[in-house]
């Protein structure tokens, strides 16, 4: 069922006046209810648009009405299951709140008092109909999004978090952490509630609204129905949206200014999922904002409703009119009606204990009971005196061991506990206690010692098969039996076994949890951050007692930080006194001490114990590892160079002589004996005998000196990939300035002159985010120009105001830079039936084409308008063709568009130039609201054909940042731009271009992978990456089998002969995975040949 959208007409304010009316509901047929929206063209109100929904609602309509038709019918799937969701949807001032709360008279009830209220008439109904079977509760969590920050509405202000409270995922939905949740029993505990938490919400007035809600705020009632022990929960959400504003009309102050800014943003990507829902994306952008994330448009299971507020005025009619393209997609979007799941309550365990108390332990009794009395003695002293301090203290006698009786065995019919859990009487605060236990002449033993030790041997043979049954089949836990004519004490002894065969075992553990967080020491020493190296080196400690050499790098560390030495040596002395191992009659001790004390609180004294003095041995790390831990690059090159056994490659290793290099080699192959013999991690290669922790290091440092290096002088093509965060930016930026600048490797004649396009979705009034690139400009020798959209120059001023040295011009065409081809392209359209207009835009691009070739003349943009303008087209047609022609002019220099006359009334605006200039950087920046990537696309196109033109001798170089937010494969403007840059990349040694393409999603097309000679992967996360380059890429196609062939294809990589390469026992495939994913920010892989991207030693002069 797709989602049902209703549209709210409001009446008109008192000061509003009745001419201003522009929105109107109407009916498909004569009799039927509304269900279109019209509203006149801005640009020519003769013209007319509509716009259909499930249900429109004018002026007239009331409370009453809305809810009985849109809402009410939807309370019995509510109740069989189902979650409802509803909200209201629209830009400020239009009755969203009055829609959601209402007034406080019965007939001004909103949706959400109704939605209450008929929920407690149903509740109650079902339980008459069940006999009183059937129970339903409500319970309301009632939550705001502030400036995209949740609160809790059901707390006030003051004990807010400032940064809110966070969201998590579980089953699929998204939840609210730490969100209050009230139990509601009728309709006036919900109002008490509701009004409450209301006056916690935060409103302000502004110019469109005196009580303009600031936050997008979300009542959640959750519906329980328990019949038995079958529970049903169903959730009601009722979303009361904050509405987008135009601050250039409110007269915002800056604190105001920051909410709306909130506001649209979250609208805004609203918008964007509605759109990308629409067109089928297989990304929906939900998480860019708190409001769809817990909104999940499409994702939610149940029944949608979306009500459509609308403002009649004609001062609103390009905001309605943009809530009404944006509702009308928002009707295509399908959700699923899948009821919850029915939950089975677990049987109460039932409880041997007869009494009413608690199955606390009981207190020890008391040696001196003067001070406290019981019962009504205490109270009867405490009405006598009631100023006389009362003494509370007491001392505790030790508890006599109990004589051993003889006890028949047939007598006991039951499982034995412990007293302390099998004694009936009810636990007392402060009642006396006899002094001796009423159960101490029960606890005497008749087992032999023959028997006790049979009992033991059982006992143990039982928990061990149990655990290597448990390992054989993990879905069936072993359950261990109980003799019935096992005792306290034997229970005791048997339970001190199980937890001495349990440490044992985690002692066997504990030598890998050591060699953990040595490696995520030595990674986070690799990133340069030392306070988690030396978190992870004090980790670490426990497990390698003794290790000197372990000390002394947190003794380095510290002093590298700022901490005292003394400090840390008292902690480790500390720290090693805790981990020393009792020998194995101390270890009994404590363990018989545990049991006594598990029985009672008697104090016992301590009993004299031999000093035995513990003995630290030195742990090894094994050669060979089970769980496979991923290494850096720079780490992974140098255990290659040591598994490799080359002595001429290991001597050249920092800190390697002749002879160090061949008592490794020796070792390894003494080692491969036995195993493999290689290293696989770096804290393997400090325990190789001859080389520590110190040589390791300098090697590792030693192959720092090696750097990548770039052969611009060849034409090449680069794509760069990974995820948000991962340094593609960075790398686009780094080859750029290999480019603009003298390179001290290379020899080229003179720099190249570059242009980057960067278009970002959203952009808020006040500043967006800037290209990476146009940091460059702090570099005298580049100059960098920013080509913005003449409706958001402002912003982009702002935007870069930071990078010195930038040039910010509006993006102009001139009559010129237009031709037929870019007409055509800037008219396309989608695959599917050719609207009327392109036939006729084709016929005067052709009759002007035989013009142009006749006379010599260039390609006119007025001539093209002139003649548009005297075809005879219909409305439907005519609109389409004008929007685009509109956003066409709105780039274009008002000496193409304006008329003689009008050019001497104002003063016109010039296009851009577009001479190569060397060292020259144009960043075409489009982001803005107005401008859609669609537009975007086609705009970079003719940017693109007018930076190739002209002088040849000066070659360039394209980029394409963040392409992933601009290009798609279902756009024809993204395809059209696709075509042109794969011509120019096929092309690329003839024109001396280079290409750069950065993305982080493959979304884009798979061809512009196929021609680029060379791809840089940095850190992600999606198998998705992994298959694209799979497939598109020579040097990971042969290490990971393809899909769909066959079994003997697949062990063969698709050719015959050819074994797929194991490392410790891994695919090849899933190796280079764990090493994408575990990459560090800056970090990358590169596929390349060797003549365009390579590597030099500066330190040795060697070049691989």
């Amino acid at each position: 069922m797709s989602v049902r959208v209703v549209a709210r007409i409001r009446p008109l304010l008192p000061k509003e006046l009745d001419k201003d009316t522009i929105v109107t509901a109407d009916s498909t047929e004569e009799g039927k209810p509304a269900t279109l929206v019209k509203i006149p063209n801005p640009k020519n109100e003769s013209e007319e648009f509509s716009f259909a929904f499930n249900s429109v609602y004018d002026q007239a309509a009331t409370q009453e009405a809305l809810f009985a038709s849109e809402v009410s019918p939807h309370l019995k799937s509510l109740f069989q299951g189902l979650d409802v969701t509803i909200f209201a949807y629209g830009v400020t001032g239009t009755g969203k709140t009055h829609t959601m709360r209402g007034g406080l008279k019965l007939a001004d009830r909103g949706v959400i008092p109704r939605l209450l209220s008929g929920i407690y008439r149903r509740g109650k109904k079902t339980a008459k109909d069940t006999d009183g079977q059937t129970t339903v509760d409500v319970a309301l969590s009632y939550y705001e999004i502030y400036n995209d920050k949740v609160f809790d509405l059901m707390e006030p202000p003051e004990k807010r978090l400032p940064a809110g409270l966070p969201l998590r995922e579980k089953d699929g939905k998204t939840i609210v952490v730490g969100l209050s949740e009230r139990p509601c029993q009728d309709l006036k505990d919900f109002e008490k509630l509701y009004i409450e938490a209301n006056n916690n919400r935060v409103t302000a007035s502004t110019k469109l609204n005196a009580h303009s809600s600031r936050s997008h705020a979300i009542l959640r009632v959750k519906v329980t129905q328990t019949t038995g022990d079958v529970v049903r929960e169903s959730t009601a959400s009722a979303i009361d949206l904050a509405g987008s504003e135009d601050n250039r009309r409110t007269d915002n102050g800056k604190e105001r200014l920051v909410e709306s800014a909130a506001i649209n943003k979250s609208l805004f990507v609203l918008s964007q999922c509605i759109d990308a829902i629409s067109r089928g994306d297989k990304r929906i952008p939900y998480r860019e904002s708190k409001m769809t994330r817990i909104l999940s448009l499409g994702q939610n299971n149940g029944i949608t409703i979306m009500i459509l507020n609308l403002a009649p005025l004609r001062s609103y009619h390009l905001d309605t009119l943009s809530s009404l393209n944006v509702s009308s997609r928002a009707k295509r979007i399908e959700v699923r009606e899948i009821e919850n799941e029915v939950v089975f309550k677990q049987v109460p365990r039932t409880n041997s204990n007869n009494g009413a108390g608690t199955m606390h332990q009981a207190l020890r009794p008391l040696a001196n009971a003067h001070n406290v009395h019981s019962g009504v003695m205490a109270s009867k002293e405490k009405a006598a005196d009631a100023t006389r301090p009362v003494k509370a203290f007491s001392v505790y006698t030790d508890k006599s061991k109990p004589t051993a009786m003889a006890r028949p065995t047939a007598v006991i019919t039951q499982v034995r506990k412990r007293p302390s859990d099998s004694d009936s009487l009810p636990r007392p605060t402060k009642i006396m206690r006899p002094s001796q236990p009423l159960h101490s002449a029960q606890t005497k033993l008749s087992i032999s010692a023959d028997q006790l030790e049979a009992l033991v041997e059982k006992k143990v043979s039982e928990i061990l098969a149990a655990r290597v049954s448990q390992a054989a089949e993990p879905a069936a836990p072993a359950v261990a039996a109980v003799h019935p004519d096992i005792n306290d004490a034997v229970q005791k002894r048997l339970e001190a076994l199980e937890r001495r065969i349990q440490e044992d075992e985690r002692r066997e553990d504990s030598r890998s949890d050591g060699l953990r967080h040595l490696l995520l020491a030595r990674q986070a020493k690799e990133k340069g951050d030392d306070a988690t190296a030396l978190e992870m080196y004090e980790l670490a400690l426990p497990f390698f007692p003794g290790q000197a050499k372990l000390l002394g790098k947190i003794e380095k560390l510290r002093a590298r930080l700022g901490m005292d030495v003394e400090e840390t040596a008292k902690e480790s002395r500390r720290k090693r006194r805790k981990v020393v191992a009792l020998d194995e009659d101390e270890y009994h001790g404590a363990v018989d001490a545990d049991a006594d004390a598990d029985e009672s609180f008697v104090y016992r004294d301590p009993k004299p114990r031999s000093k035995k003095t513990a003995k630290h041995v030195k742990v090894a790390v094994p050669l060979t590892t089970t769980a496979y831990e991923p290494t850096s690059p720079r780490s992974q090159q140098l255990l290659d160079i040591v598994n490799s056994r080359d002595l001429a490659q290991i001597q050249r290793l920092h800190g390697f002589g002749a002879k160090k290099a061949r008592d490794l080699v020796d070792f390894l192959r003494l080692m491969g004996e036995d195993d493999d013999g290689n290293i696989f991690t770096l804290a393997q290669l400090r325990t190789v005998p001859g080389m520590g922790g110190r040589t390791v290091e300098r090697a590792y440092e030693g192959l720092v000196g090696a750097v990548v290096f770039q052969n611009v002088t060849a034409p090449a093509s680069t794509f760069i990939c990974g995820s948000q965060g991962a340094g593609k930016s960075n790398t686009l930026a780094c080859l750029l300035e290999n480019c603009l600048l003298r390179s001290k490797l290379g020899s080229l004649p003179r720099p190249l002159t570059g242009i980057v396009f960067h278009y970002d979705g959203f952009n808020s009034d006040l500043i967006g985010l800037p290209c990476e690139a146009a940091f460059l400009a702090s570099d005298r020798q580049v100059s960098v120009r920013v080509l913005c959209a003449p409706t958001n120059i402002q912003t982009i001023k702002n935007t870069y105001a930071r990078v010195p040295n930038v040039v910010i011009e509006p993006f102009r065409l001139r009559d010129e830079d237009l031709n037929t081809q870019r007409m055509l392209n800037l008219m396309a359209v989608g695959a599917g039936n050719v609207p009327l207009y392109m036939h006729v835009v084709t016929r005067i691009l052709r009759e002007m084409r035989i013009s142009q070739q006749n006379s010599g003349q260039p390609f006119k943009y007025s001539q093209f308008k002139a003649t548009m303008n005297k075809e005879d087209l219909q409305v439907a047609q005519s609109v389409p063709l004008q929007q685009r022609l509109d956003t066409l002019e709105s780039f274009m220099a008002s000496s193409a568009i304006l008329s003689k006359k009008q050019k001497k009334a104002m003063k016109t605006t010039e296009a851009n130039n577009w001479t190569p200039c060397p060292s020259q950087l144009i960043i075409v920046d489009l982001s803005c609201p107005c401008v859609t990537s669609d537009m975007a696309c086609s705009l970079f196109n003719i940017a693109l054909q007018l930076f190739l033109e002209g002088d040849k001798s000066v070659s360039r170089v394209v980029a394409l940042d963040e392409a992933h937010k601009y290009m798609r494969d279902s756009s024809p403007e993204s395809c059209i731009f696709t075509e042109n840059l794969l011509g120019v990349i096929r092309q690329q040694r003839h024109l001396g271009t280079r290409v750069i393409i950065s993305t982080q999603e493959p979304t884009i097309s798979p061809k512009l992978l196929d021609l680029c000679s060379v791809t840089i992967v940095h850190r992600f996360t999606s198998p998705d990456w992994l298959r694209t380059l799979q497939k598109h890429l020579a040097g990971v196609s042969s290490l990971v089998p393809a899909e769909n062939e066959g079994t003997e294809a697949k062990k063969n990589h698709g050719r015959p002969g050819v074994h797929p390469i194991t490392v410790r026992g891994r695919d090849p495939a899933a190796e280079l995975f764990s090493l994408i994913v575990n990459l560090c920010t800056g970090q990358a892989l590169v596929f390349s040949p060797s003549s365009i991207i390579g590597s030099k030693d500066l330190d040795r002069g060697c070049t691989g």
